[in-house]
């Protein structure tokens, strides 16, 4: 008698664990699915050039230093500052760059 109450209490004992490690992998792919920022949120698109429809380059502004990301289909990849590609502090956009909404 004991051995059946024994096993009954093992497959109890599985069907949670089951039931746990399916809820903990749902609750792993909402947060990884999840569309909110995560993070302070400290950082700050400054301006977009679209280059072509999947490709364009993005400056970032993070705790007042300035990143420059080309961004495709591919990722993103870090781009020289912009002081090395000859841009001035204060320099006015040309026509033809796209500026993001402030």
């Amino acid at each position: 008698m004991h051995g059946g109450l024994l096993w009954g209490l093992v497959k109890a004992v599985a069907a949670l664990a089951f039931v746990l490690g399916l809820f903990a992998f749902g609750v792993h792919l909402l947060r990884r699915l999840s569309l909110e920022p995560r993070g302070r949120g400290d950082f700050r698109v400054r301006r977009r050039l679209a280059l072509s429809p999947r490709v364009s380059v993005v400056e970032l502004e993070h705790r007042r230093r300035r990143y420059l990301l080309l961004v495709g289909p591919d990722g993103a990849r870090p781009l020289p500052p912009a002081a090395a590609l000859g841009a001035e502090e204060g320099e006015e956009e040309t026509p033809g760059e796209a500026a993001c909404d402030d």
